[in-house]
């Protein structure tokens, strides 16, 4: 960590192009690598999915974006696109997003208050004595 900053040098954040599926289109691209090392099956099943269902049809990009927003990865980042080295390190330093908060705990049940739909599979890691609930 960079001395009186809150960002991690090491701590990129997650390639995501999906804006570019049109020009890869034009350029006769058909195929991607997606990029799952260090990643969860759920990651890149998710991401495979989302860019698969872009390449096939352009009109499902935002469908895609949206899909994607539940990757359980970093934030997003088009640097490796030719953007600035600066907006592709992340300040936060784990994955996942917010889920919600702790409401009660009872026997073997959790109540959570959400905004965001509850998966099946979802795995949750609970933070601190505020009890906040992460999604990964």
């Amino acid at each position: 960590m960079l001395k009186n900053h809150k960002k991690f040098l090491f701590n990129l954040k997650d390639n995501q192009l999906l804006e570019y599926i049109p020009k890869l289109t034009k350029m006769g691209v058909s195929s991607l690598k997606i990029e799952g090392r260090m990643k969860s099956g759920e990651y890149t099943f998710r991401v495979g999915s989302a860019y698969r269902m872009a390449l096939d049809d352009e009109s499902k990009i935002v469908l895609a974006q949206q899909q994607l927003e539940l990757d359980f990865g970093r934030l997003k980042t088009s640097y490796f696109a030719g953007g600035e080295v600066k907006s592709a390190i992340s300040e936060v330093a784990s994955t996942g997003i917010l889920l919600g908060k702790v409401e009660k705990i009872s026997g073997n049940k959790i109540l959570v208050s959400t905004s965001i739909p509850i998966e099946p599979k979802f795995r949750l890691r609970i933070l601190g004595r505020k009890i906040q609930i992460l999604f990964i």
